[in-house]
């Protein structure tokens, strides 16, 4: 059978033939599987924030013909399959509470496994303001959400009120929140934690011992408080008593307190001590907008947090947001660091009037810095993918003269471009599998420049079929040669990702090649045969034999003994009497059959054109006489007549006494009888004369009677 496919995007896709059979009894030889790697024009994933976010990067990536597609967060594939069919991925100003856990950690897994491109353009909601901190996120990202120390930022005093919260694993939440809060905290911040009693469980401190202030949140038994005011008031005195410059309070509840505190919000504001809200695990409206009011109240901002996993990012983002000195909004012209690619031809740079403040990681490559020496612009190499941050916005929130600089177009062409994976090269990858193990073979093209005594590594990431992550690193056998081998316990199509490495961070070459392998079903089930013992037992069991394919003729021997059985023919009886029973009722009420045989005799002499009064007298004569039912007629007849005709009394002992007589036999009376129809009466009349006989017998019983 052959079909027909259209072309998929470039990349790396896995086809899967399934075959249903509704009477197999055995599914493990079912399926089939193959890959293909589709070569075509790249294309670029352009995820943002808000509508419009990147919309300068489109047109600059569609202007060099490359191929985009935009997108909201929940557009972005939760599998590594979906997302392998792009050569890069943009985040514009994309919170990380947007993207969840699921879609950062396939992210990761997209640039580190495939060798993937990953740029991230900052804004008021990415990066430490955007809840990056301590996600899979962050650890892509060349830049460090730590905000660097300059002597001009202020410090901050937080008070977070918080309610329990516990997932399906047990693990609370709120108190694992609390604890991403403080790790974001500063020596010079203060931070006290309200369990929703009134009281802080956690006192009001600098964060200057992580450790004590993390085992007191872990001693905490947070509850559903009935008022919010309590903590308010507790919250305003302890702040009130601080000289942060910055005073904030996080409530995270359920909204379902119900007493009034908006004077005590309002009278906070006024105090200058701002109040944000999450509301969690609220069930109604109500509960919703009254989160969403305390908010505006409190001159703060209100977040919604469906899942209760997205609250440490929210509340990392709320704090960043709350101390203002992640968001360096100041005009500067940043500095070129070095000579990279992505700047090549580009000529001055114009000026900016922002960016998020991050720190560079140790193996960063710093392209561009602020005034402040802070990453602008920050790349590097993460497994076998590349990734660029770029800590400025993209929309013109801070790059209004950035975006229309004539060179704008190219510069983001040039940063999306860098990411994307080169061409595969000329690496010669033989993969097979071999009693259950896949084996690789690399062999390194001929008149590759390696120098003598270069280190050279080869390394194969597998890439399961259920997306799970092998690293395999191959061992020298030859010059130019490396070999190594990895389980292949699945059924499937696995993705190979090989890059060959010379010198120390590839000053000597990189190469890198793409291919895949499929693991059939076992072996065993490519050839099942006849399960003869199976077929013995049930012969045996059933007093017969197993024949082979030649005497197949013996099937057809009456030589098998003979067996009896009994056949239940119950239904059948009540069958044939129901249908018996209006026959039998028949002939017990149709006591006047002779008319029928009256009227098929008239019938027949009708057609021979004789008399009817003669033939019937005659014939109706022999036939009563002739027949049962007309010797039983002629009795009946003859009682009725001896009783119908009753003797006086004084006569018949006259007569008795003159003569007498000899009584007649029933025989002879019978004979004597007179042959006439019984009348035609009703039921009624039959009954009266009934009663009338019976009167007659008993008196004809005293008359016999001496």
């Amino acid at each position: 059978v052959v079909y027909g496919l259209l072309a998929p995007p470039p990349g790396f896709h896995t086809l899967r033939v399934t075959l249903q059979a509704s009477q197999d009894t055995i599914a493990g030889n079912n399926e089939a599987a193959a890959f293909i790697n589709v070569q075509g024009t790249p294309h670029v994933l352009v995820i943002e924030g808000s509508p419009g976010e990147g919309h300068n990067i489109v047109a600059a990536l569609r202007a060099t013909g490359l191929g985009v597609v935009v997108g909201t967060p929940n557009d972005v594939p939760t599998s590594l399959d979906g997302l392998a069919n792009y050569g890069s991925v943009v985040l514009a100003n994309v919170p990380a509470v947007e993207l969840g856990t699921t879609r950062m950690q396939v992210l990761q897994s997209f640039v580190r496994d495939l060798g993937r491109g990953l740029v991230v353009s900052g804004g008021q909601n990415s990066y430490g303001v955007g809840g990056y901190a301590n996600t899979p996120l962050e650890q892509t990202l060349p830049v460090k959400m730590d905000i660097p120390q300059h002597k001009d930022t202020p410090a901050i005093a937080v008070v977070l009120i918080i309610e329990s919260l516990e997932n399906e694993t047990g693990v609370n939440i709120s108190k694992e929140a609390a604890k991403g809060v403080v790790n974001l905290l500063t020596p010079r911040d203060q931070v006290g934690i309200s369990a929703g009693d009134g009281m802080l469980a956690v006192p009001m401190q600098h964060v200057t011992d992580r450790a004590a202030i993390d085992k007191a949140i872990d001693a905490m038994n947070p509850s559903d408080p009935g008022s919010y005011t309590p903590d308010l008031i507790n919250a305003e005195n302890v702040l009130l008593h601080t000289d942060a410059k910055i005073k904030h309070v996080i409530l995270l509840g359920d909204g379902d307190a119900n007493s009034d505190f908006q004077p005590q919000v309002y009278k906070m504001a006024s105090e200058h001590i701002t109040v944000s809200t999450v509301a969690t695990n609220a069930q109604t409206y109500a509960e919703f907008n009254m989160m969403a009011q305390l908010a505006s109240w409190g001159k703060g901002r209100f977040y919604r947090a469906d899942d209760p996993a997205t609250i440490p990012q929210i509340l990392l983002k709320e704090t960043q947001q709350a101390a203002r000195r992640a968001v360096i909004e100041e005009s500067f012209v940043p500095a070129i660091v070095g000579n990279h690619p992505i700047m090549t031809g580009l000529g001055p740079l114009p000026g900016l009037g922002g960016y998020v403040a991050t720190t560079p990681k140790a193996a960063a490559q710093l392209v561009l810095i602020s005034h402040r020496d802070d990453p602008v612009l920050a790349i590097w190499q993460y497994g076998l993918g590349r990734v660029a941050a770029w800590t400025s916005d993209a929309q013109g929130l801070w790059t209004a003269r950035w975006l229309s600089w004539d060179g704008a177009a190219r510069w983001w062409a040039n940063l999306v471009t860098w990411t994307l994976p080169t061409p595969d090269s000329a690496l010669n990858v033989n993969a097979v599998v071999v009693g259950g193990t896949g084996q690789l073979t690399v062999d390194l093209p001929p008149g590759t420049p390696v120098g003598a005594g270069t280190q050279q590594q080869v390394q194969a990431v597998v890439i399961t079929p259920d997306l799970h992550q092998q690293i395999v690193t191959l061992q020298p056998t030859a010059p130019g040669r490396w070999q190594g081998d990895f389980p292949t316990g699945q059924v499937g199509a696995y993705l190979l990702r090989i890059t060959w490495q010379a010198g120390d961070k590839g000053s000597a070459g990189r190469l890198t090649s793409t291919t895949g392998l499929v693991v059939p079903y076992s072996p065993e089930y490519r050839s099942l045969g006849t399960d003869t013992r199976f077929l013995t037992l049930l012969a045996r069991a059933g007093g017969g034999q197993l024949l082979s394919a030649s005497d197949y003729p013996a099937a057809f021997n009456q030589n098998l003994p003979p067996v009896s059985a009994s056949l239940p023919i119950t239904f059948w009886l009540l069958a044939l009497a129901a249908l018996l029973l209006p026959v039998d009722v028949a002939a017990r009420r149709l006591v006047n059959l002779e008319f029928l045989g009256m009227g098929l005799r008239w019938l027949k002499g009708a057609r021979k054109g004789e008399p009817l009064k003669a033939r019937e007298g005659e014939q109706l004569k022999d036939t009563v006489i002739g027949s049962t039912l007309g010797t039983v007629r002629a009795h009946r007849e003859e009682r009725r007549q001896r009783v119908s005709s009753p003797i006086p009394r004084a006569a018949s002992s006259e007569a008795r006494e003159a003569t007498p007589v000899a009584k007649p036999s029933p025989r002879n009376a019978e004979r004597q009888a007179p042959k006439v129809a019984p009348p035609d009466v009703s039921v009624s009349e039959k009954l009266l004369e009934a009663k009338r006989q019976r009167a007659r017998e008993r008196v004809r019983r005293e008359d016999i009677q001496p």
